[in-house]
């Protein structure tokens, strides 16, 4: 499971949990002490700093487009006998 960790204050972090929210991701939100550094820890990576964090935003963002787009329900009509899926 993916981990935010961030505060309150941190205005990056509570945009890029937003984000993360709208995606419909699960993750887990775990707060820091305010004199740390936003980060996210996918797997075993820990990701940190605000560019690293938005390209790995946006890379994960396309991977589900993509999962999602494959992966939706689909029915059909056979063409022999008509009946649907």
């Amino acid at each position: 499971m993916i981990e935010l960790h961030t505060h309150e204050k941190d205005e990056f972090g509570s945009e890029l949990m937003e984000k993360m929210r709208r995606l419909r991701l699960a993750f887990k939100a775990i707060d820091l002490d305010d004199h740390t550094a936003v980060f996210v820890i996918d797997g075993k990576k820990k990701i940190s700093g605000e560019e690293a964090l938005n390209t790995w935003f946006r890379e994960l963002e396309k991977e589900l487009h993509i999962q999602r787009s494959i992966t939706g329900d689909a029915c059909y009509i056979d063409p022999e006998t008509g009946k649907v899926c």
